[in-house]
């Protein structure tokens, strides 16, 4: 799902690139879990906001406006070509140096 994302280009460009050699998405696969083990995290995190809200809603309230501060972060690596000159460049260079350290590139055939 990640390799997947980032071609959407909801995830940073260098989780779409391929292995050379491999031809596995090997940045995405650095973060694979079984889906079971992904499956009881979500349904366990479920429970618990739940169990918080019928508890304390108050508390709970304020802890989902903290968790919504992440949305500027999301926009920064999603919109990250609306970001100012200098920091596109600092994202190239970095996207450039994990795909030389990561030995991959992008897809030559759009397969999608």
């Amino acid at each position: 799902m990640l390799f997947v994302g980032a071609r959407e280009g909801h995830w940073p460009p260098i989780f779409s690139m391929i292995h050379i050699r491999r031809h596995t998405p090997l940045p995405a696969v650095l973060l694979l879990v079984p889906l079971v083990i992904a499956v009881t995290f979500t349904v366990v995190c479920f429970f618990i906001v739940g169990l918080s809200l019928y508890s304390d809603p108050w508390n709970t309230g304020i802890s989902c406006a903290l968790t919504l501060t992440g949305v500027p972060v999301y926009y920064l690596t999603i919109y990250r070509y609306r970001l100012p000159h200098s920091w596109r460049r600092f994202f190239d260079y970095l996207s450039k140096q994990l795909q030389i350290l990561l030995e991959v590139a992008q897809q030559e055939v759009r397969t999608y």
